[in-house]
């Protein structure tokens, strides 16, 4: 593996295999995530996404190829790579009866660096809850504890499997802005997920995994402009102009049907929805008193690129 390209990345990942006797559960799998980037691994529950994350960070040995992290290999270098990576650890990691500051204090000082504990509480959320009891939290407070543990020792390189399953709006959102800090601290973070909502909001690049192999890679707006290059423009006017006149402003996919007020409702669709078209729409004066500023633009999603290469929607293969 060149070296330049492992200097560049936080993480790399070469043809990377994992077999048990003769399953491949990881099959072939090549990828790096670069410093202040969020990566996502997105798939199905049996993807191979917590194989590749548990692998990383050396608690699996690769059956074949390469995985380098912070300029180290993790098979290894385990001892060079400790402080530098954070794992989220599990619920049974807790502390019931310690509180929540006692608990932060507890993993700080295992680390001969880290970060002050009431800033870590604060990125959480949690500067409030230091004197309450670990098992006081609420299962979201927990899930923001657990990350919070994982920030102590301030890594170059977060995990996180699945940081958001389960949680509730709130709390998710919670999470979300921790990875987003970790990312304007110039660290990366690379997590695991079955949210498309998740990944299309954090990730600057993702992987989608499905059976071992990675169908799809890039960021999440190249991905859904390959897959769904056309747009849809939707509003609402009283009456609408005829199909001739729109043609003659270059709309050539269009649907007009009415709506149960006796509006008009307009779809147009193009590859994609431009500036140019707004304007050419606006300036006409075809459609009388249209409230432009309620007029939505619809495009693909990861949703509809999962479903496209698999066949199935994310949740049906869970």
């Amino acid at each position: 593996m060149k070296g330049h390209i492992i200097m560049e990345n936080s993480i790399v990942v070469e043809e990377f295999v994992k077999k048990y006797d003769e399953k491949v559960v990881v099959d072939h799998v090549s990828f790096s995530v670069a410093k202040n980037e969020v990566f996502g691994l997105l798939g199905p529950n049996g993807a191979g996404k917590t194989t590749i994350l548990e692998s990383i960070i050396g608690l699996r040995s690769p059956t074949s190829g390469e995985i380098h992290m912070v300029n180290s290999n993790s098979a290894t270098s385990r001892s060079k790579l400790l402080g530098k990576i954070a794992l989220q650890p599990q619920e049974a990691n807790l502390y019931p009866n310690l509180r929540v500051r006692e608990m932060l204090e507890l993993f700080a000082s295992l680390y001969e660096k880290s970060r002050p504990v009431f800033e870590v509480l604060e990125v959480v959320g949690l500067a409030d809850k230091q004197n309450v009891m670990v098992k006081k939290l609420t299962d979201g407070q927990k899930r923001r504890l657990l990350i919070a543990v994982s920030l102590v020792s301030d890594p170059e390189v977060l995990f996180l499997d699945e940081p958001t399953s389960s949680l509730d709006p709130h709390a998710r959102r919670y999470i979300w802005k921790v990875i987003k800090d970790m990312k304007k601290r110039g660290r990366s973070v690379l997590l695991t997920t079955h949210s498309m909502e998740e990944a299309e909001s954090l990730c600057d690049q993702i992987a989608i995994l499905d059976h071992g192999k990675i169908i799809a890679q890039g960021k999440p707006q190249d991905l859904i402009f390959q897959h769904f290059p056309k747009q849809q423009l939707i509003f609402e006017v009283e009456s609408a102009p005829t199909e001739e006149q729109l043609h003659e402003l270059g709309v050539n996919e269009l649907r007009i049907t009415e709506t149960s007020e006796g509006k008009k409702e307009v779809c147009i669709t193009a590859t994609p929805i431009t500036r140019h078209l707004l304007d050419s729409l606006i300036s006409s004066n075809l459609f009388g008193s249209v409230e432009w500023e309620k007029i939505r633009i619809e495009s693909g999603t990861l949703e509809d690129v999962f479903i496209e290469l698999t066949g199935k929607t994310i949740r049906e293969s869970i």
